[in-house]
Formats: C-alpha cells, structure tokens, sequence
C-alpha cells in the first residue's frame, strides 16, 4: 500500500491543475487497480475503505463532480 500512496502523492506533485490530476489518478487506477482508490480515500480524506467500496466511490465522486461543474 505504500507504494501506491507514493504513486498517487507522485501523480499529485506532478499535476498542473486539478483535470491532470483526476486523468493522472485514473491512469493509476487502470495500471494497478482499486487499491489506488484505496490509497486516495486514505490519504486526502482519511477515510479506510474497502478497495471494492473505494472504487464506488471514487466513480460517484466523478460524477457529482461532473455534474456539478454543469450547474
């Protein structure tokens, strides 16, 4: 797990602004899977989640965020 946390804070220094970060982060994900959502939760919110459970909510967060940015 601590190997993906430095993948996704390297991703995170590496962003210009927060799309590259987003498009970065779902980089991640589809080269090492949910434990990268895992890993996000747990770092910027604190939060442990299953990586099954991380994974849901990282997509309804994409999409709320969608749909706010449409408001």
């Amino acid at each position: 797990m601590e190997t993906v946390k430095s993948l996704v804070l390297a991703c995170r220094d590496a962003a210009s602004n927060n799309d590259h970060f987003i498009d970065g982060l779902n980089e991640l994900i589809t080269s090492n899977g949910e434990t990268v959502c895992q890993a996000i939760f747990n770092i910027f919110a604190d939060i442990e989640l299953s990586p099954e459970k991380a994974k849901s909510s990282w997509d309804h967060l994409l999409v709320h965020r969608s749909e706010m940015m449409l408001a």
